[in-house]
This record gives C-alpha cells, sequence and structure tokens, in this order.
C-alpha cells in the first residue's frame, strides 16, 4: 500500500516478471469544463492561481471524497492461466495479474495510473472500462455507489486506445465529422455536429492541421502528437461521462 501524492491511497498489486509489484496511481486536480489539454498541465495551472485556488481545490476534493461520488473498484483481481513445461511435461499454472486492488476516480478528477512498464497498467484500465469478461475478473466496480453492469459502462464511457486507429484518406475536419455521424443520435443536427467538430479543433489545437490527412507509412499525414489528439477527439465528440484513456501523452 502507497500513498498516492494527493493524499488518497489506491491498495493492490499488478503482475510483473513473475513478482507481485505495487500499484500507484494519482489524482491530479481538473476542471471538467476546461479543454482537454489544460487538463494534462494542472500543476502548471495550479501554481498560477495560488493560494486561493489551492483552498478552493482542497474543498472540491473533500466534497468529492465523500461515499457515492464517482467511480470505486474494490477487490480487483485478474488471473490467467499459462502452460508452463516442468520437468518433460506441459503444467497449467494459474497466474495473478491483478490482484486485490481497491481505489476511487473521484468525480471531475483525473486519476493517472503510474507503474513500471509491464506493471498490468493497461489491463487494470481494461477492467475498470468493462474490456474484460466478468467471468474470469473478481472484484467489483461501482459509479456513485451504484454497482454498473459491463454495458453500461460501455454506454457511459469512452476508451482511448494505446495505438491510433484513424482512416489514413480522411483529413481532420472529415475524420471529426465521421465520429459525429456515428456517434452522436439522429436528434441531433447537421449543424450542431459541425458546431462540435469546430469546438473539437479548437480545444484540441488542431485548426492548423484541420484539412490535412491523417496520412501513413505511405502517405505523409498529421504529426504523432496531431494523430494521437485526433483519436482523443473522436473518443469524446459525445461527451461521455467517464473517459478512458490509455497512455494518452505518448507520441
Amino acid at each position: 500500500e502507497r500513498s498516492a501524492p494527493s493524499g488518497r491511497r489506491i491498495t493492490g498489486k499488478c503482475q510483473r516478471g513473475g513478482e507481485a509489484q505495487p500499484q500507484e496511481m494519482a489524482l491530479r486536480r481538473s476542471d471538467t469544463g476546461k479543454s482537454l489539454e489544460s487538463l494534462l498541465d494542472q500543476d502548471a495551472s495550479a501554481a498560477m492561481q495560488g493560494p486561493k485556488y489551492s483552498e478552493a481545490a482542497a474543498a472540491a476534493t473533500e466534497r468529492a471524497a465523500r461515499p457515492g461520488q464517482g467511480m470505486e473498484f474494490e477487490n480487483l483481481s485478474y488471473s490467467v492461466v499459462k502452460k508452463q513445461k516442468k520437468e518433460g511435461k506441459w503444467v497449467a499454472k494459474e497466474t495473478y495479474l491483478l490482484h486485490d486492488i481497491s481505489g476511487q476516480a473521484l468525480r471531475g478528477h483525473v486519476t493517472a495510473i503510474l507503474g513500471p512498464s509491464g506493471a498490468g497498467k493497461s489491463t487494470f484500465l481494461d477492467a475498470l472500462a468493462g474490456r474484460i469478461a466478468r467471468g474470469s475478473l473478481e472484484g467489483s466496480v461501482s459509479i456513485d455507489g451504484r454497482p454498473v453492469t459491463t454495458s453500461y459502462m460501455r454506454k457511459v464511457s469512452s476508451y482511448v486506445m494505446q495505438d491510433d486507429q484513424l482512416f489514413p484518406m480522411l483529413t481532420v475536419t472529415e475524420t471529426f465529422m465521421f465520429a459525429a455521424e456515428v456517434r452522436l443520435p439522429p436528434s441531433i443536427s447537421k449543424s450542431e455536429k459541425k458546431r462540435r467538430v469546430q469546438e473539437l479543433l479548437d480545444q484540441l489545437g488542431l485548426q492548423a492541421a484541420a484539412h490535412t490527412y491523417i496520412g501513413d507509412e505511405g502517405r505523409r499525414g498529421v504529426s504523432g502528437g496531431e494523430r494521437r489528439r485526433v483519436s482523443i477527439g473522436v473518443d469524446i465528440i459525445h461527451r461521455p461521462s467517464l473517459l478512458f484513456l490509455d497512455e494518452p501523452t505518448s507520441g
């Protein structure tokens, strides 16, 4: 068990190299009304605000930490069966990738999962997001004090994967419009969808690349950082209540 920088405690272990490793999670304050760029740079913004901001943020954190506020996870464990050769025979051995992890992600805050490569961070994120079959996952996940099912979690959340999956022949604007057509309900007008696309371009700093192709190995396109921001934009255009990001700052 280890104290996170915010003072909250996250308990549990992840598997790495055959040994159970501590899984450390840090909470960073965020304002959900700001752009994504500001969410990823909270330390600098907090320093600019001064003592009054710190007092207000501390009060907000205390309110959010009350039971039933945000997502809670208790005793999450996940194991897989691996075959190992022992004395000339294959033997099945159960290996825990996650072991008895408990903690809380506060409403309106950013929760960061920190740990060395191979510690099980992505596996833990998949467990929270309902991307692991419940039959092989032990423990519980709840939102605002209510247990959630895998189908409900997928309705209210969005997941930005580690590897970008975008169409190389589309421009950034076309990519966002395509996402809007697929993810937003028919009741939302075309003009509102275009407005959301422009809003995303502004928030993610992609106006200069709005008409640039995504590209791939055979066609030059946006930069690695721009590609990552496009992937994030695709998954937040429908304004999910909960957002999971696997290595969002890579690239």
